[in-house]
C-alpha cells in the first residue's frame, strides 16, 4: 500500500544522517600530519557521537547491506557515502573498560570497490579508506583535536613526508 511505502521510506530516512562535515576555511596553520597537499573540515563531534551511538553492533561483512549511511571527507573536498556498521576489534574486556574507544567498518556506497575502518576515541576521529587506486586517511589536525580533521592520500603523504617508507627492491641473485 501506498502507506507501507512512506513508512519504509520513513524508516529508512530515520538511519539517514546530515553531514557532520564542513571544509574549512584556509588558514595559516599546518597540521601536524606533515602532508603538502590535504583537505581541512570542521566536525560536529558530538552530532557524529550521538549518531554512530545507533549504529548496531555487526560483523565486517554486515556492512554492506546496513540501513546507516554516513558521508566522509575526501581530500578533494567532497563526501562519500558508506554504509557502516559499529564493528569492535578490541577484546571484550578491553572494551568493556574503555567504551569510549568505538571502532566501525564501512564499504562504499559511491565507490563500491571502498572500504572504511574508523574509530572515534577521546583522541578524535581516525579513519582509513581502502580504494582500489589510492588509500584515504582521516586524522585530527593536531593530536587530540575532535573538532577539525584532515583528509589526505597515502600518496602525498608520501611525496611530501620525512617519514615515507623506503621502497623495497628485490636484488637478483649473484
Amino acid at each position: 500500500t501506498a502507506m507501507a511505502g512512506v513508512l519504509a521510506c520513513l524508516a529508512v530516512q530515520t538511519f539517514a544522517q546530515s553531514s557532520f562535515w564542513t571544509v574549512s576555511a584556509p588558514r595559516n596553520a599546518r597540521p601536524a600530519i606533515e602532508v603538502e597537499t590535504f583537505q581541512s573540515f570542521d566536525l560536529q563531534m558530538a552530532a557524529l557521537e550521538t549518531w554512530l551511538s545507533q549504529v548496531p553492533v555487526a560483523p565486517v561483512s554486515e556492512a554492506r547491506s546496513s540501513s546507516f549511511v554516513l558521508e566522509l571527507p575526501m581530500p578533494d573536498g567532497q563526501l562519500q557515502k558508506f554504509a557502516v556498521v559499529n564493528s569492535p576489534i578490541m577484546a571484550e574486556g578491553l572494551a568493556k573498560r574503555y567504551p569510549e574507544i568505538q571502532v566501525f567498518a564501512g564499504q562504499g556506497l559511491d565507490a563500491p570497490e571502498s572500504t572504511v575502518r574508523f574509530d572515534v576515541t577521546p583522541h578524535g576521529f581516525h579513519a582509513m579508506i581502502l580504494g582500489l587506486d589510492e588509500t584515504v586517511f582521516i586524522d585530527p589536525f593536531e593530536p587530540g583535536m575532535r573538532d577539525r580533521v584532515i583528509s589526505y592520500t597515502r600518496s602525498s603523504f608520501e611525496a611530501s613526508s620525512s617519514k615515507a617508507m623506503p621502497s623495497c627492491t628485490v636484488m637478483p641473485n649473484p
